[in-house]
């Protein structure tokens, strides 16, 4: 499946995979001065609802979702009710709303401990990252899904 690295290795012992092979390496991130307004463009240009947030060296700082970028951005944007202060919560920063206290992963984090994690804590995804905090990739609960959905071409 494209996107997914080393399916064949997960199926075999999806317990003790690591999660570098599921994650996706590409990932979409913003920095933390990006606007509210450019941040919700980014996830709906790229049909994702988790956006890792980072600094200047590419550290995981934080995440925003979709839906914390809709909650914050007034309800009045692009509608006939729309006024400044609407249009101003656009120009907000990412930093003012995101998650600073993330669950995150490693590369070499199992699966089923990963699963475990984001179950437990509720989270949608866990941003994969080195120790010195780099994001290396990411994984969503749509990646569970995928690699689950697999199993239906085995015999």
């Amino acid at each position: 499946m494209a996107g997914i690295k080393g399916l064949e290795y997960v199926l075999v012992d999806l317990r003790s995979a690591p999660l570098s092979s599921v994650m996706r390496s590409e990932v979409v991130s913003v920095g933390m001065d990006t606007s509210l307004g450019a941040a919700l463009d980014v996830c709906s240009n790229r049909h994702i609802r988790h956006l890792p947030v980072v600094d200047e060296e590419g550290k995981l700082v934080g995440l925003v979702t979709d839906r914390d970028l809709r909650a914050s951005i007034s309800p009045r944007v692009g509608t006939i009710s729309e006024n400044n202060a609407a249009r101003e919560s656009l120009q907000r920063h990412v930093h003012v709303i995101m998650i600073r206290n993330l669950v995150t992963g490693t590369p070499s984090m199992a699966l089923s401990l990963a699963a475990k994690l984001m179950l437990e804590r509720r989270v949608g995804c866990l941003p994969v990252i080195y120790p010195d905090k780099s994001l290396v990739g990411i994984v969503t609960t749509s990646d569970f899904l995928r690699v689950i959905a697999q199993f239906q071409n085995v015999p």
